[in-house]
């Protein structure tokens, strides 16, 4: 799974301070935030091969934080962005410029060492969860994965089938059971998945199914359909496999990021200026809750 990348913490850290006055402005003219919206964005981040449950388990990771404290500020943040941009349109609009194509040819330049990609996996595989249970029924889990196994060697079932019978990942069921591009290096993966996992699917062969393999999460049987080595990308590369940008676009994004920083403290004190007039919201200072 791609490392995450929260634009959003390091762009309003400058608002913080009145994070609880645009709250509640932003609930007066409407503008909400929602669990399935944060989803959303980090599901973009991260590739939409991601479950859910993989993605809070990467974020509290990453954060060392737990995931209701994570989304709680992730929420805070949004709300506060959402409602300056809609408050602050005209200006925002005057102040973030484009890059040139020059310009992005000279960030790639001075920071092509950067945009590489690790040596990698792409994995299916039908999965058995162990979260939650006792001994005991990590032992009968175990068995009920070699059993598939089985199957699949002695011709009985295929393994597409078991994907749609008898995997736990609902969410790669309609994909074939695709997992995904697996890094080596990649820290979210190495935490969610464990090392020993890691190691198994990158020794695996291109030649069918394989396993059972454990994991932190459970047992896995698994297909590796593609293997890449690591490489520094071009420019019309993707940034990572699961995700359409490509490595011009990203430099496009951050150069724009960098510009909309700036722009964006301006005109969140503008807009903070404008708020202090109104009676009829209550000022608090304070900061975000990790700070």
């Amino acid at each position: 799974m791609k490392k995450l990348t929260l634009v959003l913490l390091s762009i309003l850290t400058v608002s913080a301070l009145f994070a609880d006055t645009i709250t509640q402005a932003a609930a007066r003219d409407g503008v909400t935030v929602t669990e399935s919206m944060i989803m959303q964005m980090l599901r973009q981040q991260v590739g939409s091969e991601a479950t859910d449950s993989q993605i809070r388990d990467a974020v509290s990771a990453q954060y060392k934080k737990p995931w209701d404290v994570v989304l709680k500020a992730l929420v805070e943040q949004l709300t506060l962005q959402e409602y300056v941009k809609k408050a602050g349109a005209e200006d925002l609009k005057s102040l973030v410029s484009n890059p040139t194509d020059e310009q992005i040819q000279d960030f790639y330049n001075a920071n092509k060492t950067k945009f590489v990609n690790s040596d990698m996996v792409r994995v299916n595989h039908i999965f058995f969860s162990t979260q939650g249970k006792t001994d005991g029924e990590i032992k009968d889990i175990k068995e009920k994965a070699e059993d598939a196994m089985l199957l699949i060697k002695q011709g009985k079932k295929s393994f597409d089938d078991l994907v749609q019978e008898v995997s736990d990942d609902k969410n790669s069921i309609k994909n074939g059971g695709e997992l995904g591009f697996i890094s080596r290096d990649d820290p979210n993966t190495v935490s969610l998945l464990g090392n020993d996992f890691i190691d198994a699917v990158f020794n695996a062969p291109m030649d069918g199914a394989y396993g059972v393999f454990k994991s932190n999460q459970g047992y896995h049987i698994v297909v590796i359909s593609e293997k890449r080595s690591a490489r520094i990308l071009k420019l019309t590369d993707k940034i990572n496999p699961s995700s359409p940008a490509t490595v011009s676009q990203y430099i496009q994004q951050n150069i724009q990021q960098q510009s909309l920083t700036q722009a964006f403290s301006q005109v969140t004190e503008k807009v903070i200026a404008s708020l202090k007039k109104e009676a009829t919201i209550k000022i608090i200072d304070r900061s975000i809750p990790w700070k």
